[in-house]
């Protein structure tokens, strides 16, 4: 029913301000019921406690109507947004740690990435030694059901393991990070989430990776040009869009939950491999796929 796909986008659309207008039936003379009043008492809160039901009467078709945001709005709340997430990722934990986190915990394969970057074969950098250790290392981890992550200086030393980390996150060491490599696995696949990418800007990491349970790695390094760390703003930017625009389009072409999620879950992981594809050079970083069977 149209009422109910509306109340969904106004309570989960980051493009809504959480208000509804009830909406009537057109092409009706007079209305012997409830509706005209809901009508003018219009804007509803989506949490409203008295917010009425739709349909509020058999053969009822009024509908919602959701609030959207202007453009002012939008780049206002998501300003705000970034300032926060900004602070709390400088601050870390107050251990010293700081947590990565993937784009998702539901599976996200079936994406063919050879389609928009050039996979090359892992064996090519086997020559650097941070990472031949890398690599190495993500052989073992790579089918791990929960992240790992390790991080390893440029002689090849490892001098960080966190092995115990959750589903979709583990903890790192914030103080090790300035001109190290950095490598943990996605259980679900997917490449380089937002707090992976604003871990290793922030911090001056040498590069960032993450290994799946298929033959792809992910990988963002820094350039000898060296990094604009206005990546880190940009692609928070990027991925509220995207995942904004994925809900949407998820919730309209799935049936079950579970489709949702799949669904979502790819277009979200696709979506920001295209971004960083398109942009990561811009801010003075490569970014690249590689085939870790090569």
């Amino acid at each position: 029913m149209l009422a109910d796909e509306q109340l969904e986008l106004a309570q989960n659309s980051s493009i809504c301000d959480e208000l509804m207008d009830f909406v009537m039936d057109r092409g009706r003379d007079h209305w012997n019921c409830n509706c005209e009043r809901y009508s003018e008492q219009s804007p509803w809160n989506v949490d409203d406690p008295d917010r009425p039901e739709i349909p509020v009467h058999p053969n009822c078709s009024c509908e919602w109507r959701p609030h959207i945001m202007t453009d002012d709005e939008i780049m206002a709340r998501f300003e705000k947004e970034m300032k926060e997430d900004m602070e709390a990722i400088r601050e870390g934990g107050d251990d010293g740690t700081e947590t990565i986190k993937s784009l998702s915990d539901e599976d996200a394969a079936g994406i063919d990435y050879s389609k928009t970057i050039e996979i090359q074969p892992a064996s090519l950098r086997k020559g650097e030694p941070a990472i031949a250790t890398a690599i190495s290392i993500e052989e073992k981890i790579r089918k791990f059901h929960n992240e790992a992550a390790f991080i390893i200086d440029s002689e090849g030393n490892k001098i960080f393991d966190n092995p115990w980390g959750g589903r979709d996150s583990v903890e790192i060491d914030k103080s090790l990070l300035k001109n190290n490599t950095v490598t943990h696995n996605h259980p679900a696949g997917g490449t380089l989430s937002d707090k992976d990418v604003a871990a290793f800007a922030i911090y001056d990491a040498q590069e960032f990776r993450a290994c799946t349970p298929s033959e792809i790695n992910f990988s963002i390094r820094r350039s000898n040009e060296g990094i604009d760390k206005t990546i880190v703003d940009d692609y928070n930017l990027g991925m509220d869009r995207i995942r904004s625009d994925a809900g949407v389009y998820a919730r309209e072409n799935s049936e079950t939950e579970e489709e949702f999620k799949m669904l979502y879950a790819k277009i979200v992981s696709e979506q920001a491999h295209n971004w960083l594809v398109k942009n990561a050079k811009d801010y003075g970083c490569i970014y690249a796929l590689e085939d870790r069977r090569k």
